[in-house]
Formats: C-alpha cells, sequence, structure tokens
C-alpha cells in the first residue's frame, strides 16, 4: 500500500496518546514456556478423561498464571487460516470509499475505519477492522424483533471474500466449542457446562486487523496499534500472522512479547471469565505496537455465549471466606456496554446532549 487513507489517519490520530511509563515500557523476549504451549488434541476425543483433565489442568494453570496459551492440535486447517488471511489482505487494499459501503452498523457488522475505536485514556487506535458474526436470516424472529447482536452479517464485492471468512469463522468457533470442555474440566465442572450456554445463537465475532506500519519509524515505540486492555469477554481465540507486535503484561509487571507460532491459536480469557470464576482465572492487559516495517494482520475471534447467557460465580468458585465479588451480568448487556464505551459507532448521546 502506498501513502493511501490508511497512513494519513495514523498521522492524524497520532496526537494525544497518553504518556503512561507502564503503558509505554519496552517489552522483552518471553522465557521458555513463559506462554504456554498446550496440546489440545484430547479435547476432540470423546471418552479420553485422562487427556480431557490433563488438558484441563495445563490451562487451568496457564489462565492462573498469565491468561494466555498457545494453542496447538486444534482441527482448523492451515488453508482455510491461509485463505482467511489473503482475503483479509485483499479487502484493506480496497479504496476506502469501496470499503466505507459497507460502515460497521448497529449490528457490529461491517467495516471499522482507521480511528473509530479508542481505549480509554489512549488516542484511537492506529488500526481498521472488518467485523462479522453469527449469519442469522432476515426471517430469523430475533432479527424482526431487533434484538441486538442479531443480524445477518455484510459483505464487500470480493470475489471469494466471503467463502474464505465464513470457513475461518465456522472453524474457529468449532475448535472454540470443543475447547469448552476442556475449560470445563478446569474448573471440575462436567464437561459439558459451557457448552450448553453456546448451543443457541452465541455471541461469537470474528474480526479482521489490518495494523499499518508507522509512518514514523523514529518514535514507532509509542504508537499502539491497540493500546493496553484487556478483552471484556469470555474467550478470545486469536490467528496472527508473522509480523509480531502483539505484547502481553505479566502478572510481574513485564511487558512480554507473544510471537507467531506456526499453527497455532492464541488463547486469552477476557473479564466475564473473571466475573464466571471469582477471579480465579483473571484477564491480563495485552497490546499491540507495529514498530517494523511491514503490514500486520490478525484474525481473532470472540468467542462468547448467547445474549440471554447468566454470568454469575460458578459453583465451587466462591466459599465462606471468599464470597461472590460481582454481581451477575447478562452477556448481551455486558457487550453492548462495553461496545458503547470503545467504540465510536455504537457511542450513544447522554441526556442533554
Amino acid at each position: 500500500m502506498t501513502m493511501d487513507d490508511s497512513r494519513i489517519n495514523i498521522i492524524e490520530l497520532k496526537s494525544g496518546q497518553r504518556n503512561s511509563r507502564a503503558a509505554r515500557a519496552v517489552s522483552r523476549s518471553p522465557l521458555p514456556g513463559e506462554i504456554p504451549l498446550i496440546d489440545v488434541s484430547p479435547i476432540y476425543t470423546p471418552g479420553n478423561t485422562e487427556g480431557l483433565a490433563r488438558t484441563g489442568r495445563a490451562i487451568a494453570e496457564a489462565c492462573q498464571r498469565i491468561g494466555f496459551f498457545y494453542a496447538t492440535g486444534h482441527s482448523v486447517a492451515p488453508l482455510i487460516v491461509d485463505n482467511a488471511f489473503s482475503a483479509a489482505r485483499t479487502f484493506f487494499a480496497l479504496p476506502l470509499e469501496e470499503r466505507l459501503r459497507i460502515k460497521l452498523n448497529d449490528r457490529h457488522r461491517g467495516y471499522m475505519p482507521m480511528g473509530d475505536t479508542t481505549v480509554p485514556g489512549y488516542a484511537a487506535n492506529l488500526h481498521h477492522s472488518f467485523e462479522m458474526a453469527l449469519d442469522l436470516p432476515v426471517q430469523d424472529p430475533d432479527v424482526l424483533a431487533g434484538k441486538p447482536l442479531h443480524a445477518s452479517n455484510v459483505w464487500p464485492e470480493l470475489a471469494g471474500f466471503r467463502d474464505a471468512v465464513e470457513a475461518c469463522y465456522d472453524a474457529g468457533c468449532r475448535f472454540g466449542f470443543h475447547l469448552l470442555r476442556a475449560m470445563a474440566s478446569s474448573l471440575d465442572l462436567p464437561d459439558s457446562y459451557f457448552q450448553a450456554l453456546y448451543r443457541d445463537k452465541p455471541l461469537a465475532s470474528m474480526r479482521l486487523l489490518h495494523y499499518p506500519p508507522s509512518p514514523d519509524p523514529v518514535d514507532a515505540q509509542d504508537d499502539f496499534g491497540i493500546a493496553p486492555h484487556s478483552d471484556y469477554g469470555v474467550l478470545t481465540l486469536l490467528l496472527q500472522d508473522e509480523t509480531g507486535g502483539l505484547e502481553l503484561l505479566t502478572r510481574g509487571g513485564e511487558w512480554i512479547q507473544a510471537p507467531h507460532v506456526p499453527g497455532a491459536y492464541v488463547v486469552n480469557i477476557g473479564d466475564l471469565m473473571g466475573i464466571w470464576t471469582n477471579d480465579r482465572y483473571t484477564s491480563m492487559q495485552h497490546r499491540v505496537r507495529n514498530t517494523g516495517e511491514r503490514d500486520r494482520y490478525s484474525i481473532p475471534l470472540f468467542y462468547n455465549p448467547s445474549f440471554d447467557t447468566r454470568i454469575a460465580c460458578l459453583p465451587g468458585c466462591a466459599t465462606s471466606t471468599q464470597p461472590a465479588k460481582y454481581a451477575p451480568e447478562r452477556m448481551g448487556e455486558y457487550l453492548l456496554a462495553n461496545f458503547n464505551r470503545v467504540w465510536e459507532s455504537y457511542k450513544r448521546p447522554t441526556p442533554g446532549d
């Protein structure tokens, strides 16, 4: 790409970044095993109680220590991943006016331009994205009723794009659904405990992200593709390219790099998992800084249960000496409140505006 709208917008958006020494601290390479690498293949074998328990224990340790892990042994084919990244690169190379024809709507589907997301306290994030989710027909009762976040997807007029993106979404959701068995095992719950909450129209959304390189290498270390934040859902399943830039904040207060691992998803827990587990598992801050000269692409799948799911302290996660810390949340309402806080397209006028 040349000095197009993306580069111009970056220059305009860089002003106002918050000066926080902790947020801007230089990252280091991870120590061996610091970000666990977990073979999750036992989640696909019915009756493999021992393998599932072993995977669950590894996930429990990862969630308690750092909140992230690399997942290998999943069922998502490399060709599906390659096609999705190819589709992303083709889409973001389109002229801005073509992307804006499908600008993000109030059902959270479509194109989000550069600068439309902001982590509170920071300047706008230096990325743009394409959003899609469960594709519901217009005749669906929840769509007809105007239920938030329930809709058909919108697509660019780009040959092969929809097929590639839907294939990646479907495969990622299948992986996530199986992974829920190990998440349940990690908390000593029945294998199907979480799966039951995802069977009816889960709020699983996938995002294609493009982070252009900084136009000014001198101060690229001060640029955030996305500023420090934690994810506010339950689980995030991330595919990232080889460019690098994802960084995690350890519980010891150090930023470490989370480089691309061939064939692996990066899995992290979100804020709602903390509510569910009474902070046995807590989400961790992470950020993206694209300090090199290459464009970065990533594809996160935000894997959340159905809109009306009640998120409350799980059995066994509260005791007489450590009662539940959080009031219950309703899944969909919680997401909408956070969209309103972070996404420009969701910000509603307050009374008196």
